[in-house]
């Protein structure tokens, strides 16, 4: 599957090929660089999905333990350039993609960084513009696909599970890695249309060597592509 439209919402394509298969990913954290520039194209999160708000980008840097609520690294990073008086700066408001290149492009399936933003500092406004970080541990992203919602990454992560879904659960969208057992009972439940089952959702089967995702089945589909 073709992903070079760096524009393109994930769920959509997803929706419209069933033999998709995508790359595993990985997250690490590690100090920043120099000099960082916002990511073109990184601005899609589930808010555009009616009713979804979605695993967020934030909640991802929270999970490695950056951005806690209540510790001292609960801020925005970015020292400069500096931000006006009454803005949103110094709050820990987004997880802001960031990268080296200074035209802020960043190739599909290449590396980028993942911090803690105000949204001023994460405006496109501030596209090209240098920003110098607080050194500060961030986190690295390997395999980013632009314009990815934070689900699916997070779902692309390598796991021990063999099967990994996507789902709206509760308004919003989130993934979860799945044993056999689980992905059986998963799908007998959409099937069946039981009350807790899913309306929208992705199932993948993740490959033991490369951990690879391959589409097996979806739900809501017509729903989705509409969007």
């Amino acid at each position: 599957m073709d992903f070079s439209n760096q524009s393109i919402n994930p769920a959509i394509v997803l929706s419209e090929n069933k033999s998709v298969k995508i790359e595993s990913t990985f997250a690490t954290v590690v100090y920043p660089p120099s000099t960082l520039y916002n990511v073109q194209g990184s601005t899609y999160d589930p808010k555009h999905i009616p009713g979804a708000s979605g695993y967020s980008w934030k909640q991802l840097l929270i999970y490695y333990g950056i951005g806690v609520p209540g510790n001292a690294d609960d801020c925005c990073f970015a020292i400069s350039p500096p931000a006006p008086g009454g803005s949103t700066h110094p709050q820990f408001l987004v997880g802001g993609h960031m990268t080296t290149s200074s035209n802020g492009v960043v190739p599909v399936g290449g590396i980028c960084y993942l911090m803690p933003l105000c949204k001023w500092h994460n405006s496109t406004n501030r596209d090209g513009i240098p920003f110098t970080p607080l050194h500060k541990p961030i986190l690295e992203l390997y395999g980013y696909m632009q314009a990815e919602p934070a689900a699916l990454f997070k779902m692309r992560l390598p796991s021990e599970e063999r099967f990994a879904v996507i789902r709206i659960k509760d308004g919003s969208w989130i993934s979860e890695n799945l044993s056999e057992n689980s992905m059986n009972l998963f799908e007998a439940r959409s099937k069946n249309k039981a009350a807790d089952a899913d309306d929208h959702y992705f199932l993948f089967e993740r490959d033991k060597e490369d951990n690879s995702l391959t589409l097996v089945n979806q739900g809501g589909v017509k729903d989705l592509s509409e969007l």
